[in-house]
């Protein structure tokens, strides 16, 4: 009997490692990581009454390339990032997903994502100084009307975003405002007021900051 289990678990084991991907091969050996069951017909997987979602991606429809520490590479188009656990996931079914281990870099349609220090960031402006988002999330408690016990307003996950400023190795939050941005880039001051103003650039809006970020590096890079 043990041995009619083992041989069924193995089976299973080699069922998901040959599975596919949305058509890629699906090798989980080659990067590293464990299988879960979870609940994937729910937003969140936690609660199917809580509003907001866990995960990132509103689709799962993401061909990204997934790099690990020791540089192998794997490319997948079912993937999303789980904010909560703050780990990168591929769908396999809808109960199960495969949760990638030892991640360096992760490359998907729109963003890339560094790993520094065992966090994940989305690498907005790259070079000498390098502007990071990480996405955090938090829980809402249900608002409940005391006179009725009727649900008002029902649980929710609010996903957040931070901004972080890298030099040097050295990470730290920084805000979309005037003082932050001069501060940073105090050493080509009129450089970049000359392209913020030719540009007609904001210091509050994120695309923009990361504008004068990329011309900041370009700038250093030339100096």
């Amino acid at each position: 009997m043990k041995k009619l289990i083992l041989i069924l678990c193995l089976s299973f084991v080699s069922l998901l490692v040959n599975s596919q991907v949305e058509g890629f091969n699906f090798n989980p050996q080659k990067i590293g990581g464990t299988f879960q069951n979870t609940n994937l017909n729910s937003k969140n997987s936690f609660n199917e009454n809580m509003k907001g979602s866990i995960y990132l991606f509103k689709s799962w429809k993401n061909l990204s390339t997934l790099t690990s520490f020791s540089n192998k590479k794997l490319k997948i188009d079912n993937l999303n990032y789980d904010i909560e656990n703050k780990q990168f996931v591929a769908k396999i079914s809808n109960d199960s997903i495969y949760i990638f281990n030892n991640l360096k870099t992760v490359k998907t349609p729109l963003s890339s994502f560094k790993n520094i220090d065992g966090t994940f960031y989305e690498l907005l402006v790259d070079g000498k100084v390098q502007l990071l988002k990480e996405y955090t999330g938090k829980y809402k408690k249900a608002v409940i009307n005391k006179m009725t016990n009727q649900v008002v307003k029902k649980p929710q996950y609010v996903k957040t975003e931070i901004l972080y400023l890298r030099q040097n190795k050295k990470i730290k939050k920084i805000k979309l405002k005037r003082s932050s941005i001069q501060k940073i880039t105090s050493s080509k001051k009129e450089d970049i007021k000359k392209y913020i103003k030719s540009n007609k650039l904001s210091y509050k809006k994120e695309n923009d900051v990361i504008k004068i970020l990329n011309y900041f590096n370009e700038l250093l890079n030339n100096s």
